[in-house]
């Protein structure tokens, strides 16, 4: 609608200035509304542009070999985790079993020992914390032949005494003492 239009209709300057503003107001509004509408067809242009791009790329895949590979990665992680799982058992195994050979059989070097023991005998029990098989048989002829490697009460040798006796004067303190240690008791 021109200002020149409305004037040919005889009508007054008030009335065809309201009637163009109004007028510009719904152009301005209309004006937005296809300013908006193309940039949305050119966003949707541009992602219709990006699909087809990725969707050529998809149709140069080698379906078979994705599958293959995904299974590929699926094993993996698959053995990753059951290799987790049996160094985190191998380790628990390991601690309760020099844990158990320390405080209930009194191994000295639980360490050395283990490497004397036949491990596949014996098996972990994560849910009593203990190891089960067969522990107390193997260590029995090991105790026998190499008792050194376990702590023993012994009994204390006596003390020797710096002490000579009244009735020992013709021998040192010393050698009474160490007689004595030894269980030795002599009389001169």
């Amino acid at each position: 609608m021109k200002r020149k239009d409305l004037e040919a209709l005889e009508l007054s300057a008030e009335v065809i200035e309201k009637i163009m503003s109004l007028h510009g107001k719904t152009v301005d509004k209309l004006q937005g509304d296809v300013d908006t509408l193309k940039a949305e067809n050119d966003a949707l242009k541009t992602q219709v542009t990006d699909a087809n791009k990725q969707i050529e790329k998809f149709g140069e895949l080698d379906i078979e070999a994705v599958k293959k590979e995904a299974a590929d990665w699926k094993a993996k992680a698959e053995q990753a985790s059951k290799d987790a799982d049996a160094k985190v058992y191998e380790y628990k195994f390991s601690k309760r079993l020099e844990t158990k050979l320390k405080d209930e059989f009194k191994v000295r070097n639980p360490k050395r020992l283990i490497a004397d023991l036949d491990i596949s005998m014996l098996k972990y029990n994560e849910e009593k914390d203990d190891i089960e098989g067969n522990l107390a048989d193997q260590l029995k002829p090991i105790q026998e032949a190499e008792a050194y490697l376990f702590e023993t009460e012994e009994k204390t040798p006596p003390s020797v005494s710096s002490k000579a006796s009244p009735a020992k004067t013709n021998k040192s303190a010393f050698i009474s003492g160490f007689d004595e240690g030894i269980g030795l008791n002599r009389k001169d």
